[in-house]
């Protein structure tokens, strides 16, 4: 792993754990293994790391959410498939899950409308998904149903940074297709008949 990677790996751990206001370049170059000051020899400012902690995880999810819709044999696989990437990036990456929800508005303003212009892009995605997958469910259910799955399961993190973790995350993936399953009845079928898997 690089020096780039490693302050970026120990920027994560520290804007997740104390926020991004707390955190100064030497305590950061400490946990990276560098001094404070060489940061600056990779990056140009805090805000910038905070952009190349947000802005590659953003892009990285709204294209693969759309590729995941136009791959999938239908809109049920392609809702399973999005649940199951969905619930592998925040056990993945919980740390950004947290700062996306802590610090997004400490961005620069172009960086931060470029972010919340892809988390638009990948909420629409899954909204056109669910909407197919239940035709009879309005737009702005589905949008709102969408709303909901996503502050669950990213929402987790912040109370317990563990809890996407084997039998845990089976639980949550559970709850989660409970909830869409409410308001599209061929996922509930699933979830209630796992031979229909």
């Amino acid at each position: 792993m690089g020096r780039r990677e490693n302050i970026l790996n120990a920027a994560a751990s520290l804007f997740a754990t104390e926020g991004y206001d707390a955190v100064g370049m030497d305590e950061l170059g400490a946990k990276a293994g560098v001094t404070g000051p060489a940061i600056y020899y990779y990056f140009e400012s805090k805000t910038q790391l905070l952009a190349q902690l947000l802005l590659p995880t953003s892009r990285g999810l709204s294209e693969d959410a759309r590729h995941i819709a136009s791959d999938s044999a239908n809109p049920l696989d392609a809702l399973e498939r999005l649940i199951d990437a969905h619930l592998a990036f925040v056990e993945t990456h919980p740390q950004l899950a947290i700062i996306h929800s802590r610090e997004l508005h400490k961005m620069d303003r172009d960086d931060q409308a470029e972010v919340r212009q892809l988390m638009r892009d990948y909420l629409g995605t899954w909204v056109t998904v669910v909407k197919s997958a239940s035709p009879l469910l309005e737009p702005e259910g589905a949008r709102i149903l969408t709303q909901g799955v996503f502050a669950m399961i990213n929402g987790i993190p912040l109370v317990n940074r563990r809890a996407l973790i084997g039998e845990r995350l089976e639980v949550v993936r559970h709850m989660t297709y409970g909830l869409i399953g409410s308001l599209v009845p061929a996922l509930a079928y699933k979830l209630a008949v796992p031979e229909a898997h």
